[in-house]
């Protein structure tokens, strides 16, 4: 519906090379002669995502997801960029930011539809830590306690309703479930790993999981099949050495930097700074955040959510004021 209010309606089922060819088409002609912006061509390919999993051709391979689209979307960005005269020098000045769900809302059309498993396990991670609001030792391990690296064990999906984890596919596409718990083991702030099962139900973080939970599942098969042993950990691809933070952190400063963000530093504490910060922003309550981030007071958000999501705070709570 969204795309035919727009004067476009690809008719169904939508192939990849129909697909890439009308993507190209709107960067260079664009609707009504005018060419759209790299933002504007990637809500397009986000409609035409929802349009094929909502169509009866939906059990099949998403064209919006095809590595070939994502690779046009990159090129398409990079000379958006150049086109509008936004050169590497004059583009905002680096600094350290935190990874809000904000930021993480922008870029998923543009990073989020991949089907290359890097970029998958990345985004997954990336989703991860900043809804989960996860410490890095909890997200990647650190150089002192490698081992606690997030395992597959200990994720657990569940389906709404239901009380019994949701299994994986054997194979792509299912529907993903609600939300998924993380149970964690020995941490710097839970030694004993007494913390309950960790929920996070967002839907892009949830939707990320599971796509590259299906898509690892397949790969770690064939590698059995070959006779390697399955490899323990969740953002890991076969015969690829562990995800480390700078490998997470240039995966993220490259889309950035595409959209014309710069090139800003991320560190360690970028994904549970910024989902507090989303958290605050959004004015949820203290207690609730600092529930959320495993925090033993809510005195500790003020800590870690940023001056910009507690000055939104206060606007959201002025603003409710008198209403009924």
């Amino acid at each position: 519906m969204w795309v035919a209010n727009q004067g476009s309606d690809p008719p169904l089922p939508i192939t990849v090379p129909r697909l890439l060819a009308w993507l190209t088409e709107l960067a260079d002609v664009g609707v009504k002669g005018k060419p759209l912006s790299a933002r504007t061509i990637a809500v397009y390919r986000s409609a035409i995502s929802t349009m094929h999993e909502e169509s009866e051709f939906g059990w099949g391979a998403n064209p919006a997801s095809n590595p070939q689209v994502t690779r046009l979307m990159k090129g398409i960005t990079k000379l958006r960029r150049r086109e509008e005269g936004i050169k590497r020098s004059e583009l905002p000045v680096e600094g350290t930011i935190d990874l809000t769900p904000a930021i993480l809302i922008e870029m998923e059309p543009f990073a989020g539809f991949s089907d290359d498993p890097a970029d998958m396990s990345m985004w997954a991670a990336a989703c991860v830590g900043v809804f989960g609001l996860l410490r890095l030792n909890e997200l990647l391990g650190t150089r002192a306690n490698p081992d606690r690296i997030l395992k597959v064990h200990q994720i657990t999906f569940y389906r709404e309703g239901s009380k019994f984890p949701a299994r994986l596919p054997p194979e792509g596409p299912a529907a993903p479930p609600h939300m998924f718990t993380i149970t964690f083991g020995a941490t710097k702030a839970d030694q004993a790993a007494k913390n309950k099962p960790h929920p996070i139900a967002a839907p892009m973080a949830v939707h990320a999981l599971w796509r590259w939970m299906i898509l690892r599942q397949q790969l770690q098969a064939f590698r059995v099949r070959l006779g390697y042993q399955p490899d323990p950990n969740l953002f890991n691809e076969p015969d690829v050495d562990p995800l480390s933070l700078p490998t997470l952190v240039k995966f993220l400063q490259d889309w950035m930097e595409a959209m014309g963000h710069g090139r800003p530093h991320l560190t360690g504490k970028a994904f549970r700074r910024g989902g507090a910060s989303g958290l605050v922003a959004a004015g949820v309550p203290r207690n609730t955040v600092a529930a959320a981030g495993r925090w033993r007071t809510p005195a500790m958000v003020e800590t870690y959510a940023s001056e910009q999501a507690q000055a939104q705070a206060q606007i959201l709570e002025s603003s409710r004021v008198g209403r009924p």
